[in-house]
């Protein structure tokens, strides 16, 4: 079969991260980024423009996303540049996140979609909430990965197969499949409206993007916070974190689940607070 033209075959392996075809036209000033168009010099101009627009850690995952898919073309003597791995660097920081708590999970849950799109966000964001899921994973299941009364499939990340015991609400969110999978900004613009509408939105305080910033929670939610979301209620339910792990796809990498585990210092349990006296 034919290769595609970058942009096509770009497009079509990662149909959520089409605004990284528009951030490199910008960066290289062409309206179709072309196989040749590759060079040195022209990935360097996309790594100085996405890191000049981008906090460090959006940065990181955008190159990473980039650098896998070129990694994949490397021996097709496509790309002019030989080794995009040694230009598309960014520094990862220390970075604070939101979850949602299980009652504001609820109010989603309660929501009444005004569309199409609205009730696709809805049911792939309440997915993550309920299974643990990656986003990529979330809109591959469907009710023939439904074993007895648990969720088996196989993440695409990590190649690791999961199994998750059904949760109450999960199932009426796979009688369908989305129409088609919603762009990453498309993705965070409607689940932050409904989070909005659903009145998630007392001020929150955290170290986001490299600095100290107050907003409203629902600012601060994304296609993540579900997974996370997930993983903190479990714990907070004193689920330990080995069976978090297993659950969230992570196997026995709990240096991972930490990640996604939001301390909440601000509602500690009886037990821990008798340890202040």
């Amino acid at each position: 079969m034919a290769t595609l033209t970058f942009e096509n075959e770009f497009t079509r392996q990662n149909p959520g991260r089409v605004q990284l075809i528009r951030f490199m036209r910008e960066a290289i000033g062409k309206k179709e980024v072309e196989w040749g168009d590759l060079t040195t010099l022209n990935l360097s101009k996309v790594c100085e423009y996405i890191t000049g627009r981008c906090a460090s850690n959006s940065a990181c995952t955008y190159f990473a996303i980039i650098k896998a898919f070129l990694a994949k073309f490397k021996d097709e003597d496509l790309i002019p540049c030989k080794h995009p791995e040694r230009i598309l660097k960014a520094k990862k920081v220390p970075s604070q996140n939101v979850f949602l708590t299980e009652e504001e999970i609820d109010r989603i849950e309660r929501y009444v979609p005004e569309s199409t799109c609205e009730r696709d966000v809805k049911a792939a964001f309440l997915i993550g909430c309920y299974l643990g899921a990656r986003r990529s994973d979330v809109l591959q299941i469907t009710r023939k990965n439904i074993t007895e009364n648990r969720i088996v499939y196989v993440s695409q990340k990590t190649k690791t197969e999961v199994s998750v015991p059904i949760h109450r609400n999960l199932m009426k969110y796979l009688l369908y499949k989305p129409e088609k999978e919603r762009a990453v900004g498309v993705y965070t613009y409607v689940i932050q409206k409904i989070c909005r509408e659903c009145g998630i939105d007392e001020k929150v305080r955290i170290f986001y993007h490299g600095k100290m910033q107050e907003r409203k929670k629902y600012e601060f939610v994304g296609s993540h916070t579900a997974r996370r979301s997930f993983c903190t209620n479990l714990a907070r339910r004193g689920v330990d974190i080995y069976t978090i792990a297993a659950l969230a796809g992570h196997g026995t990498n709990v240096e991972m689940t930490q990640k996604y585990i939001v301390s909440d210092v601000e509602n500690l349990s009886e037990k821990t607070m008798a340890f202040f006296g």
